[in-house]
């Protein structure tokens, strides 16, 4: 508690740590920015999510829950054809998010991984994790515009990191 007060007191006498990360939080429509500098090491670090989406490293990641099993899982962006998230493999496995999760059982943990690159201009993208369940939608309508507002405080796709959820 006192720790509190004096860490407080001593930004407001110039005695901030100034070699700490800080991060700034910006809601872009249905997206989150988190922009997390660390003036010692002097880089940048960036997370983009919104519900059940992540940004990471050119990929945008849905999430269906731990417990979804997503290996069978087919896309449609806008009104296109189905598409097997698996023909975009070798793709997601150059940017490294392919990985799968340590469950043997259901290894997808959940989540449904699609290159940005495929949803460049959509407006939405319908996933079906399989036959025996309904298709969910998730609106990309404000992607374009938080993904600039990324590009401009200083957000390179390979420092957008996973971290909001």
């Amino acid at each position: 508690m006192v720790a509190a007060h004096i860490a407080a007191l001593s930004t407001l006498f110039g005695r901030h740590d100034a070699t700490r990360p800080t991060t700034h939080h910006e809601r872009v429509g249905q997206w989150t920015l988190s922009v997390t500098h660390d003036p010692f090491a002097g880089t940048t670090r960036c997370a983009l999510a919104a519900r059940a989406m992540v940004v990471d490293r050119g990929v945008v990641t849905f999430y269906f829950g731990d417990q979804a099993r997503t290996f069978e899982a087919l896309y449609k962006v806008d009104a296109g054809p189905a598409v097997s998230w698996r023909a975009n493999a070798m793709v997601l496995a150059s940017t490294g998010s392919l990985a799968m999760s340590e469950d043997l059982v259901n290894a997808s943990g959940g989540r449904v991984p699609v290159p940005l690159s495929v949803l460049a201009g959509a407006r939405s993208i319908s996933i079906r994790i399989s036959p025996k369940v309904r298709a969910r939608e998730f609106s990309l309508a404000d992607l374009p515009a938080a993904l600039a507002r990324a590009e401009a405080k200083g957000c390179e796709p390979e420092a957008f990191a996973v971290g909001v959820r």
